[in-house]
């Protein structure tokens, strides 16, 4: 799952975690895992998850039944600053790391699952399982959040390449 929607162009805030989440689309699209992979891109973020709470109301189980939710959210690739992961378990802490870990993506700052922020939070709300990405950067909520000064290409398609990795393995496990 990913949030669509930002504060101005938004280059940093949204397009690292999209490209995630398209990546991650084309890689199980190729690949026909058993389980089903299901894609979210909500709006409202800025307004409480508006468009999350609103696709959690028309599958009111989904949250917690799903085996994982990967939340890409703002800022993965952002040229400044740095991403957090948060994960609801050992095992997802321990698969995620090592997908990471593979595109040399080692500097990945750790944040306990009670702290997990963004559209997992209402998901670890709902007791279900995530692997978070949430980065910070200096052009966050900026009229000046554009391609190209605000984005780190190379490392948005590292991410890319580890997230939907991780996806993979997962659905088909």
């Amino acid at each position: 799952m990913t949030p669509r929607s930002g504060w101005y162009q938004n280059a940093s805030e949204r397009g690292g975690g999209l490209v995630c989440w398209l990546e991650t689309m084309r890689t199980c699209a190729a690949a026909r895992p058993r389980r089903t992979v299901r894609f979210v891109a909500s709006s409202g973020h800025e307004l409480g998850h508006l468009g999350l709470r609103a696709y959690l109301a028309a599958n009111p189980t989904l949250a917690r039944e799903a085996l994982v939710w990967m939340h890409y959210g703002a800022n993965i690739g952002a040229s400044t600053g740095d991403v957090g992961i948060a994960c609801s378990s050992d095992g997802l802490q321990t698969a995620a790391l090592g997908a990471l870990a593979k595109q040399s993506l080692d500097g990945v700052r750790r944040v306990p699952a009670s702290r997990v922020g963004g559209e997992a939070a209402t998901i670890a709300r709902e007791r279900g399982q995530f692997v978070s990405f949430i980065g910070q950067n200096a052009w966050f909520h900026n009229p000046r959040d554009t391609w190209p000064d605000a984005v780190d290409v190379p490392t948005i398609a590292r991410f890319a390449r580890a997230t939907a990795d991780l996806t993979l393995a997962l659905a088909l496990s």
